[in-house]
């Protein structure tokens, strides 16, 4: 803004004085100076000023608090800033002149840039730590006063960005602002962004002085213009949340004052996973920032308390203006010239002051559009997975992890951000699920370059987490190893190992391994297969099994062996069969057995064998029957005994043979029978009774009846 000397502010006599620590105010003369003002910006002068009786290096100004003091009426106005730059010009009649520049102590923020990383923390939260870590004392050195809804959000990173900028960014995001309380002592930094808490002019309304109009002593307002412009009609955000990844997250909002100037919509898709009433308030701030300035006053004035943020009301007392009201200071440049200053003879006492602003009317809300870019990382980064136990898993119910950035020096474990982890396959409780542990290097990325919004894309292998196999000599192996839990050094494994000619893919389970087949499984075996089960193996088929085995088969019990079958067996040995049984066997048969033998039948028992049979018992052999015993014979039938031969029978006994009959004895022979021995004994306890067709020799103990046709005796 350029200054004016004519018209009204030939009338201001105005007084300038400029303290800097060190230097005694009687021996500095402020010659000129600019003072610019503006929401979100730090105060900045530019002072010329004289020094008598003392010459201090440029150098010694350098970080010295100074207070350039402006009296135009009855209230002075201090600004209260640090000396940032300073220069000596040429000395004139004894007075060593300067130039310097002054700037709020905010504007020191500039000097330090830095990354650190917020977790769901709000725009409080965010100011009060960074103010708080560059020495800035909260009541004293910066005020926070905003009244407005400012929720958290998940993750904010201040990447390589000064402090300024990086605050002046957040207040631009969350349509925010700052000022400078110039009516405290300290002027502090006020972060402010409801219109109820702007401070006002203590006069409350200065009178409008048309150009060409009455000269007024008091501070009062001149040149002003009104200017109007079109703005945006509407404006519309779209969020993304991952936890609800299919919801149309819209939110809108319409301009409803002048709309006839109001044009066209502003769309942002902003993917920052903001709640829906923090949605709702950003997208009204988005069309805040549009439509702010759509009312413009542009003019000059004679007072120096004017400030950015402060309300002030207008006064057309003239008529000339055509409007009233209240205004709201957006920035301002004020103008002083002290003639006294440059020692000319004649040179009128005094000096000139004016100032240049911009305002709104203090109905609009304003909401300055982002001016602060911000960084973008372009490519990816490696972080460390972080969390309570080194090498353990720490994620929450949706697979994210906590990370540490390689550039963070501000690290906790409680602030660390929770990022997703991109799989390679990921569906409705199916994909792929790999999740990175504490201690694990891993590689980000971010979205769109956004350092709010990292992922995890994989993860690498360092000097300390070495490869699952010797490289390079195991290049040719592709391995997917896990690691134990307990640190006992097991794990899991499956490798392929491409060698050329000694392909394989190694299996390993270090604890318990379960397959699960829905239908059908087919294993095909090209050569050998080697199953070895140290403990149990169960196997159970739910229909039919069917081996078979080309070759032969061998089976070792090294115990003791069941087989049951529910249905029937079916045992088919095309050759031979041989089956030795060390110690005992038994065989029991619920129903009935059949054994057909095609040749020869040979049965050997080493001791006894003993049949028992609950019911009948039948024999039948084509041929002959050879029974041979080393020792005894023994046949016990629960009822009768029958044998019968169609041929010859032969009972040779080669010792003594006794024949015991319970009941009765009867032997029926259709032919002769012979009894042939050396000697034959008859004891009949009762009766003897020898018959031959109608004769009979009847004994009994006492009598010897004979009853015959014809009796013969032969002497």
């Amino acid at each position: 803004m350029t200054t004016n000397t004519s018209g009204t502010d030939q009338a201001n006599i105005a007084s300038f004085r400029l303290a800097i620590d060190g230097l005694s105010k009687a021996n500095v003369d402020v010659v000129s100076f600019e003072l610019t003002e503006s929401l979100l910006e730090p105060t900045t002068a530019k002072v010329r000023f004289a020094v008598r009786d003392t010459t201090p290096e440029p150098s010694d100004l350098i970080g010295r608090q100074a207070t350039l003091t402006v009296t135009n009426g009855s209230t002075p106005r201090n600004v209260l800033n640090i000396v940032t730059e300073a220069s000596r010009a040429e000395t004139v009649r004894g007075r060593v002149y300067f130039s310097a520049t002054l700037r709020h102590p905010m504007a020191l923020l500039a000097m330090n840039q830095t990354c650190r990383v917020f977790a769901h923390a709000c725009l409080p939260d965010v100011i009060r730590r960074v103010m708080t870590e560059a020495g800035l004392i909260e009541g004293r050195h910066f005020d926070i006063e905003l009244q407005e809804r400012h929720l958290p959000r998940e993750c904010i990173i201040q990447y390589h960005e000064s402090d300024l900028d990086f605050i002046t960014r957040m207040l631009e995001e969350e349509g925010a602002l700052y000022a400078i309380d110039a009516s405290s002592e300290d002027q502090p930094v006020v972060f402010f962004d409801a219109q109820s808490g702007l401070p006002r002019l203590d006069i409350g309304t200065l009178p409008y002085n048309a150009p060409d109009g009455f000269v007024t002593e008091n501070e009062s307002i001149s040149n002003v213009e009104i200017a109007y412009r079109v703005g945006s009609a509407s404006a519309k955000l779209q969020d993304y949340h991952f936890e609800e990844p299919h919801a149309e997250r819209l939110s809108a909002c319409e301009e409803t004052e002048g709309i006839e100037s109001a044009f066209g919509e502003i769309f942002q898709f902003i993917d920052q996973h903001r709640p829906d009433p923090a949605l709702k308030d950003l997208v009204a701030r988005k069309l805040d920032e549009r439509t702010a300035d759509r009312i413009l006053a542009k003019g000059r004035s004679t007072c120096p308390r004017l400030s950015p943020g402060l309300v002030f009301g207008l006064d057309d007392v003239s008529g000339r203006l055509g409007t009233s009201g209240e205004f709201q200071v957006i920035e301002i440049a004020h103008t002083g010239v002290e003639s006294q200053s440059t020692g000319a003879e004649g040179a009128e006492a005094g000096g000139r002051y004016n100032n240049e602003f911009i305002a709104i009317p203090v109905s609009r809300r304003y909401r300055r559009t982002p001016r602060i870019p911000k960084p973008r990382i372009h490519g990816m980064q490696a972080a460390i997975v972080v969390g309570p136990t080194d090498g353990q898993p720490h994620v929450d119910e949706h697979g994210r992890i906590q990370v540490r950035f390689r550039w963070q020096t501000d690290y906790k474990l409680e602030t660390a951000p929770w990022v997703r982890v991109a799989q390679a396959w990921a569906g409705s409780g199916w994909g792929v699920l790999a999740l990175p542990r504490v201690g694990q290097e891993v590689l980000l990325t971010f979205v769109d370059g956004d350092p709010d919004r990292p992922f995890v894309v994989g993860s690498l292998f360092n000097g300390e987490a070495t490869p699952p196999q010797s490289l390079p000599g195991d290049a040719c192996n592709m391995t997917i190893r896990s690691w134990s839990l307990n640190d006992s050094g097991g794990h899991n494994e499956i490798t392929l190992d491409d060698t050329g000619g000694n392909e394989r893919v190694f299996v390993k389970a270090q604890h318990n391994m379960i397959e699960e087949v829905g239908n059908d499984r087919t294993r095909s075996v090209a050569n050998n297969e080697s199953v070895s089960v140290s403990a149990n193996q169960s196997i159970t088929v739910g229909a039919n099994r069917t081996d078979s085995v080309s070759a032969n088969e061998d089976r070792n019990v090294g115990g003791n062996r069941s087989h049951t079958i529910t249905g029937n067996e079916n045992l088919t040995v095309s050759g031979s069969e041989t089956e030795t049984i060390t110690l005992a066997r038994t065989s029991s048969i619920g129903g009935n057995e059949s054994l057909t033998v095609g040749g020869m039948m040979t049965t050997n028992v080493a001791l006894a064998l003993i049949e028992n049979v609950g019911g009948a018992k039948t024999e039948t052999v084509g041929g002959a029957i050879a029974m041979t015993a080393g020792g005894v014979i023994n046949i016990a039938a629960g009822g009768a005994v029958t044998e019968q031969a169609g041929g010859y029978r032969l009972m040779a006994v080669a010792g003594d043979m006794k024949i015991r009959v319970g009941g009765d004895t009867e032997q029926n022979t259709s032919g002769k029978h012979v009894l042939k021995a050396s000697e034959v004994t008859i004891d009949v306890g009762r009766k003897l009774i020898l018959q031959c067709g109608g004769s009979q020799i009847i004994l009994d103990p006492a009598t010897i009846t004979i009853n015959a046709p014809m009796v013969k005796i032969n002497s």
